[in-house]
């Protein structure tokens, strides 16, 4: 066949005409098929551009819309922290001007209207017993010469401990069960004031005692019966005149022994504001203690009300309590009874720290204490000497009180 196209030049023309027909229609074919398979492309960009274009549309007024609503949002942070602030300064004016609550309110109602009883038998007392009315000449000038009488009045010269020594007897600043053979030893009895002393300066070791003039119990029964008046003059404390007794103080968290003390009488109509030197806040106190002398239990338990209103009424400018004023004279230091008690503290201390060795050695033992128990049983307890009871006073005393024990 090819040795045939190439001789023949009309074959040869033909074939070359049906070679071209056939490309023709072979890129005719081609085309075609390349437009139908670049249609459905074009179609689906365009389909996908719109797409996104409007999916762009919406984020861009999603977003024009949150920024709009943050700007709200900020304009009513703004506003709430203006409200705050304002808030707060008015927070910081109330603290400064805090009104009681109502728990004050009512414990300043309680102690109003204890004033007003208070305030109420007295003037009902004074009416029933005119010759109480406290006397003009007891004044300033009275209190003055008698604190220049306490402080020129000599002290005691009589040897005392040894120079250092410590005067603790106790370990809590308040007076407690004595030995038996402490109170035999007493020079006339034992006192402890409390804040009720005044120490006169250095060097004199004389002091004040600064007492209450009246008690004041409250009614118990009901009834219009004036005569039962709850005030009533306190002779307690005049009794004390020209008596001894052995001096217990504190020096705020022990009690020492200061010495033996001779009580003299003072001015008996003073009020605190007539006391040169600074009334503190326990002395106050200690005053409306002594001064509420209540006859049962329940009136004890509802004491609260009254010791404010006492307490108010001694500071009083105006109708404040009377006060009386004693001297105490210190004569000397009983070395017996001081060394007594010592002895007894010592023992306690001993007794203490051996208590203390004995839990710490249990705990470390890890021993039960049913086991203890009866060990305890099997060995029994040990019993003091007859005289070493006698010498530390184990327990309460049976002997009658030698004249006032505060």
């Amino acid at each position: 066949m090819a040795d045939l196209v190439g001789t023949d030049p009309v074959l040869t023309a033909e074939f070359v005409k049906f070679l071209n027909a056939q490309v023709q229609a072979l890129r005719k074919e081609n085309e075609s098929l390349k437009q139908r398979i670049d249609e459905p492309t074009f179609s689906r960009d365009a389909e996908t551009h719109s797409s996104n274009q409007r999916t762009i549309s919406e984020l861009t007024e999603r977003i024009d819309a949150l920024k709009s609503e943050l700007a709200e949002v900020y304009c009513t942070a703004e506003a709430h922290r203006r409200e705050a602030a304002l808030w707060q300064e008015r927070y910081e004016k109330v603290k400064l001007t805090r009104l009681p609550d109502l728990g004050e309110l009512q414990r300043k109602a309680a102690v109003d209207k204890a004033i007003r009883t208070l305030k109420e038998d007295l003037a009902m007392q004074h009416a029933l017993n005119s010759t109480e009315t406290p006397s003009c000449s007891h004044s300033v000038q009275a209190y003055k010469d008698f604190h220049v009488f306490m402080s020129k009045l000599s002290a005691s010269t009589a040897a005392e401990m040894q120079s250092g020594e410590s005067r603790v007897v106790f370990d809590k600043p308040k007076l407690q069960i004595l030995p038996k053979a402490a109170i035999a030893a007493c020079d006339g009895g034992f006192a402890f004031f409390g804040s009720l002393i005044q120490w006169l300066p250095a060097p004199c070791q004389n002091a004040l005692l600064i007492c209450p003039a009246h008690q004041y119990t409250p009614q118990s029964g009901t009834g219009d019966d004036t005569v039962n008046a709850s005030w009533s003059k306190s002779t307690e404390w005049s009794s004390l005149v020209g008596q001894r007794r052995e001096l217990f103080d504190t020096d705020g968290e022990h009690l020492t022994y200061a010495g033996t003390f001779l009580v003299h009488a003072g001015p008996d109509a003073l009020q605190l504001d007539d006391i040169p030197q600074p009334t503190d806040e326990n002395l106050v106190g200690e005053l409306a203690r002594r001064t509420f002398d209540p006859s049962s239990k329940s009136q004890r338990v509802k004491s609260k009300p009254y010791l404010l209103a006492l307490d108010t009424m001694y500071k009083s400018t105006e109708d404040a309590l009377p006060v009386h004023v004693l001297g105490l004279q210190r004569v000397g230091f009983n070395e017996r009874f001081f060394r007594i008690l010592r002895k007894a503290y010592g023992k306690r201390g001993k007794a203490s720290d051996k208590a203390r060795a004995r839990a710490r050695s249990e705990t470390q033992r890890s021993t039960s204490p049913l086991d203890w128990a009866k060990v305890d049983e099997f060995l029994g307890e040990k019993r003091p000497r007859e005289e070493d009871e006698e010498e530390i006073g184990a327990g309460p005393s049976k002997l009658p009180k030698l004249g006032w024990a505060f």
